[in-house]
């Protein structure tokens, strides 16, 4: 098991065209999606280049839900958080 921080975001992307509300990401290494990269190529399963994306490399938290209590929307945006990752791949979802 890896650890690993991100920086906490809501509402990626405000102001722009791509702008979705209430979205929550934790924006992370673009090492990390690179050695993934690496990694599926080295199975045989070809990625895309993350490096031009809008959110770049990243841990989706909320992915538009409703907010429960929208007073504390934002409160955490900036925090630095930590997370844990292996390098197992599961090929069970398709």
């Amino acid at each position: 098991m890896f650890t690993s921080t991100g920086i906490l975001q809501y509402d990626p992307g405000k102001g722009s065209r791509q702008f979705d509300p209430d979205w929550a990401i934790l924006l992370c290494d673009d090492e990390l999606s690179r050695y993934y990269a690496w990694l599926l190529k080295s199975h045989g399963i070809e990625t895309y280049s993350n490096d031009k994306g809008l959110w770049k490399t990243h841990i989706s938290v909320m992915k538009g839900e409703d907010v429960p209590d929208p007073t504390h929307w934002g409160r955490y945006d900036g925090y630095e958080v930590e997370f844990h990752y292996n390098h197992i791949l599961r090929f069970d979802n398709g």
